[in-house]
């Protein structure tokens, strides 16, 4: 994508009527991570300009904490009972291969 140069007044219209980061980013043909950045630019000082805050959006992730936590669960008790505990005598096998 080849480097805009937007206008303040284009970028804050974009802004104040669009519904979501992606919206405006499509509007003014910027990535989104340039127009959040440029809105939080905005928003800081020495501009301190008060945009409207935007949803944020999942990106069609829903993330299940607690299958994760099981999941997490599941993989350390399967480590810390697979895993010989220090000073304890592993035996081993040799296996020769002809």
């Amino acid at each position: 994508m080849a480097k805009l140069h937007v206008k303040m007044e284009d970028f804050v219209t974009a802004w104040e009527t669009s519904n979501s980061v992606a919206e405006v980013a499509t509007k003014l043909n910027l990535k989104p991570t340039s127009v959040m950045a440029r809105a939080s630019k905005y928003r800081t000082a020495p501009i301190n300009l008060p945009l409207k805050t935007m949803k944020r959006g999942s990106h069609g992730l829903k993330f299940d904490i607690e299958g994760a936590l099981a999941l997490l669960t599941r993989l350390r008790n399967a480590a810390v009972t697979e895993t010989p505990s220090a000073g304890e005598n592993v035996e081993t096998e040799t296996i020769s291969v002809e």
